[in-house]
């Protein structure tokens, strides 16, 4: 994965290559890669996981705008797919700590470490968690 921002990195692009992900169905039959989804199944102030070369990512919209992040929180991997998604801040649903999807920012602790964050490409019905 090549990251947008990453606590360690901060937007330095990693120099190892992995191989591109299986070919998964989508719900129309077509063919999409594991790190696409289709637009329609994300509306506003929704959210997914997906998976970008093996790794957990989660997808928001926040209105009508989508964001990438690492998939887990950073304080002890609680699957933030799952938590609470109130305007551009994600709360973690095992212990309360919140970050801004835009930019991956630490809101409130328990943990003081920012979240990796992905570009997000639309191309008409779909869209694509870019790594």
């Amino acid at each position: 994965l090549v990251p947008v921002s990453s606590p360690e990195t901060d937007a330095q692009p990693g120099s190892s290559q992995q191989a591109e992900p299986a070919p998964q169905p989508a719900a129309s039959g077509a063919s999409r890669q594991a790190n696409e989804f289709l637009i329609a199944d994300v509306p506003a102030g929704a959210m997914l996981q997906v998976l970008v070369e093996g790794e957990d990512v989660a997808v928001f919209n926040v209105d009508g705008q989508f964001y990438a992040t690492q998939g887990n929180c950073t304080h002890m991997g609680g699957p933030l797919h799952e938590g609470m998604l109130e305007g551009q801040h994600i709360t973690c649903p095992w212990h309360g700590a919140c970050f801004d999807v835009t930019s991956g920012e630490v809101k409130r602790g328990p943990t003081t470490q920012n979240l990796v964050t992905y570009q997000v490409r639309v191309e008409g019905e779909k869209a694509q968690v870019i790594s």
